[in-house]
């Protein structure tokens, strides 16, 4: 596991109208590391994943990717470099199976030619099937993504993204509308799936669930990271409390 971070966000700015959403914001994203990304509602969490995916440029501030500034570099060249986002409503293909969901995410990220298509399919269907393995769907490979569970779905999405290149998944909300055994399910694979190499980034409201999973936490208000470290650390600093409260 590299030591050092893959993804770096430093010292961002973002400006809306006289709004400053985000006011010199910086964390680190490494290898192997689940790392969460909380605060309130409007303390700039999205607004930073939205400046490290290029949807929108920073006022002030750099983004680096494995030592390199890529700053301008616009949103799909980032996701060929290997950064990825997830949404809170996954973005499946209904119909295909789950195994081919996953197998279509390498060969729409690489774009072969009508014959590559069939090249190499068995070691594709291989590393599918392990990836499916990972985060606990290998056993309906071959049933419709569509006859999945929301959580599932959510799982298929990132087994898919890892597929297409992903070295770091950048993740909004992932437990959104999941019951609480749900969630811990699909915390406990995304833990896995960190320990496999990838580098995460979630934002999440629900600590209580996630704190025991993660490796790192940061914590933001009104557009500054205000608390970093082990998660425990943080999240049980009297500070936490006292911006969620307002006291």
């Amino acid at each position: 596991m590299k030591s050092g971070p893959l993804l770096r966000a430093e010292q961002v700015v973002k400006r809306f109208g006289g709004v400053k959403a985000l006011d010199g914001a910086t964390v680190e994203v490494k290898p192997g590391f689940f790392t969460l990304l909380a605060g309130p509602n409007g303390s700039g969490k999205t607004t930073l994943i939205n400046v490290i995916t290029g949807v929108i440029p920073p006022d002030g501030g750099r983004i680096y990717y494995g030592g390199r500034d890529i700053t301008k570099v616009p949103p799909h060249e980032r996701r060929r470099l290997g950064i990825f986002r997830t949404f809170q409503t996954p973005r499946i293909a209904h119909r295909l199976t789950v195994l081919d969901n996953v197998v279509v995410g390498h060969l729409q990220q690489e774009r072969p030619t009508l014959g590559g298509w069939q090249r190499g399919e068995r070691e594709l269907a291989e590393r599918a099937l392990q990836l499916l393995k990972l985060v606990g769907l290998d056993h309906m490979w071959d049933r419709p993504a569509g006859e999945l569970s929301g959580g599932q779905m959510k799982l298929l999405e990132l087994a898919r993204a890892v597929m297409s290149g992903a070295e770091v998944l950048l993740l909004d909300e992932p437990a959104a509308g999941l019951n609480p055994s749900l969630a811990l399910d699909l915390f406990k694979r995304l833990r896995d799936l960190a320990k496999s190499g990838v580098a995460l980034l979630v934002v999440e409201h629900r600590l209580d669930l996630a704190i025991d999973y993660a490796d790192y936490a940061y914590f933001m208000h009104e557009g500054k990271v205000v608390l970093e470290g082990p998660p425990q650390q943080v999240f049980t600093n009297p500070l936490v409390a006292q911006i969620y409260l307002g006291e």
